[in-house]
């Protein structure tokens, strides 16, 4: 386990295994994060391509919840044995191709559980 990192990276092995993913742990868990875009590019590195990698993922209790990249800021959700873990990542250290070792940090990779909440919206009255 990364020193870190309080989530013990090798619980994803059979994911790894499964796919034959080659990258490292960062880009494994930010390709779960990202959710399609992610595991697009782990397809297009996968003989199989694709929907192989969605039928594979599916079969190892894996599901992408949510995600929002392309800001400063970025998150994604994933869920893997009933237990759900949040990346957080900084777009333009991805986007300048700098390392992003950061993202297996205990600060931006952990166990999150969902919560829901009732908000209120106030809009124009209409006349």
């Amino acid at each position: 386990m990364d020193k870190d990192m309080s989530i013990d990276i090798k619980q994803f092995k059979y994911i790894r295994d499964a796919l034959n993913f080659k990258g490292n742990d960062h880009d494994l868990v930010y390709s779960l994060s990202i959710g399609f875009d992610g595991l697009e590019w782990i397809g297009m590195q996968h003989p199989d391509g694709y929907d192989s990698i969605i039928t594979t993922l599916e079969a190892n209790n894996y599901k992408h919840v949510d995600c929002e990249d392309f800001q400063e800021y970025c998150w994604g959700v994933f869920k893997f044995n009933d237990k759900y873990f949040k990346a957080n990542w900084e777009y333009c250290k991805l986007a300048c191709e700098l390392d992003y070792w950061h993202i297996l940090s205990e600060e931006n990779f952990y166990e999150v559980v969902p919560e829901e909440k009732t908000i209120t919206i106030w809009k124009k009255a209409e006349d």
